[in-house]
């Protein structure tokens, strides 16, 4: 224990606060498995179906609600405006809850319109709407301690607000209630409110009548253009379910759903050490040291890959033991899925760059395109191959969305003087990505063949075992060879 406290002190910052971020991910992306095992083991695969798309549907209206405006903008003008953080911080509270309380009354009004578009029952819509107020407090709190790498201090607040509302709402199914999936948004709704309220009254103390018309103006023009990006980015994940249910039915849905959120299993790393990266890119970006530092990312890099590795090894177990014997069919649409959470870490990086610069043009325009294309894909594929295709379509959307996205950081690198080979070694994060596709392929081939598998496993875990000490030299930030 003395000898790995030793290594821990000796790791930068940044990669200190990857590993609590990667605690913390465990813990709020535990509450999703949990609840797609209880569910899947207690209701139907129609009504786990019908389930899905409802949170499909909630991350798709949270975007239009909230505009997001508590992410990638919130942090870079963190950032911008460090000398007046608080009165930045109250400031989009402020106007994050005047957003949903306007959204909260047309919801209100024409509920029944809503409820017959989308299919949804109107009780679930109003609490989907109303769940936002909890969402952008926890948000605006959570990425203010991001910056400020209060790092510890999330993962506790993780516990209470990611764990216990959605774990106790799913439990509720037990209570053989009818409206089953009713039950089990109100009262995850209702606790994660509650849980909320600290939050809120943190974001606001001691400036409760501070409210900057430029900071919330200059927020919600700079998140405006960003809707139809985060919204492509939400239908590449989630149109593809609500195509297959609507082409096959709510149980392909199902098996579909299984699949995806299992190879999200790698967000738990690859979304902690985005956490901890964007706050320091944006630091290097404003900087502009002379200086290379691309040891953090191409770690970053590594680590992810490794874990999408062995998900796609243990992929059939994984299956059976979170949704069981009848989601088994998912295996075959993992893989693409697995590795398209690769495509997006990488990406995400230079995506980064363009929030930073505040070039929303470009990042809408990929946006729309990537959404349109995914969907015609979808269209088109889905019908002839089945939900699987759904799989690869999305992988290929992926893959030109992280294509023009580098080609638009080199421009604006350029144009602003920065030197993006002190930051990437984007030769070595493709490199890394046709290894883990060859890997792929020979792994699915290996399905069916247990030890195989379980071999490959082994042989890389002590691949690493052996390059610990190399890992280790890079996370210290002491190579950048």
């Amino acid at each position: 224990m003395k000898k790995i406290f030793k290594k821990y002190e000796l790791l930068n910052d940044e990669f200190k606060a990857s590993i609590w971020y990667t605690i913390s991910n465990i813990f709020q992306k535990a509450a999703p498995w949990l609840i797609m095992v209880i569910l899947t083991h207690t209701i139907s695969s129609a009504e786990y179906g019908m389930y899905s798309v409802y949170m499909s549907w909630v991350e798709i209206i949270e975007i239009i609600v909230t505009l997001r405006i508590y992410s990638n903008g919130f942090v870079a003008g963190l950032v911008r405006n460090n000398e007046r953080k608080d009165e930045y911080s109250v400031t989009i509270e402020k106007t994050s809850i005047i957003l949903v309380t306007i959204w909260m009354i047309v919801t209100i009004l024409f509920r029944k319109y809503i409820s017959t578009w989308i299919a949804i029952d109107e009780r679930l819509i109003i609490f989907m709407v109303f769940s936002f107020y909890g969402t952008i407090s926890f948000g605006i709190w959570s990425s203010r301690q991001r910056v400020e790498n209060q790092y510890k201090t999330i993962l506790l607040a993780t516990l209470f607000y990611s764990i216990l509302g959605p774990v106790v709402g799913a439990l509720s199914v037990f209570l053989n209630l009818d409206n089953k999936i009713i039950y089990v948004v109100a009262i995850r709704t209702i606790i994660q409110f509650v849980v909320s309220i600290p939050f809120l009254y943190n974001n606001i103390k001691g400036s409760l009548k501070v409210f900057d018309k430029y900071f919330a103006l200059d927020a919600i023009k700079y998140n405006l253009p960003l809707i139809p990006y985060y919204l492509s980015m939400v239908l590449l994940n989630s149109s593809d379910k609500i195509m297959i249910q609507k082409i096959y039915g709510y149980e392909e849905t199902a098996v579909y759903s299984i699949a995806y959120s299992i190879s999200m299993m790698i967000f738990i790393v690859s979304g902690a050490l985005n956490l901890a990266i964007q706050p320091w890119l944006f630091k290097k970006l404003k900087k502009n040291e002379n200086k290379r530092s691309t040891s953090f990312i191409k770690t970053s890099t590594i680590l992810v890959s490794v874990c999408c590795c062995m998900v796609v090894i243990l992929a059939p177990e994984l299956i059976v033991i979170i949704g069981g014997k009848n989601y088994i069919t998912a295996i075959w649409v993992m893989p693409p899925l697995i590795l398209s959470v690769l495509v997006m870490f990488i990406y995400q990086q230079f995506v980064n760059v363009l929030f930073y610069y505040k070039n929303t043009k470009v990042i809408l325009a990929v946006s729309i395109l990537s959404a349109i294309l995914n969907i015609i894909l979808n269209s088109i594929i889905i019908p002839i191959y089945g939900f699987v295709a759904a799989g690869y379509t999305t992988l290929f959307s992926y893959l030109v969305v992280m294509l023009l996205y580098y080609v638009f950081m080199k421009k604006i690198c350029l144009k602003n003087n920065i030197n993006f080979k002190n930051i990437f070694d984007v030769k070595f994060q493709f490199l890394m990505l046709f290894i883990m596709t060859f890997l792929f392929v020979i792994i699915v081939l290996l399905y069916n063949t247990l030890y195989v598998r379980y071999a490959i496993l082994i042989i890389s875990l002590i691949i690493l075992f052996i390059k610990k000490e190399h890992i280790i030299k890079l996370l210290r930030g002491e190579k950048d060879e």
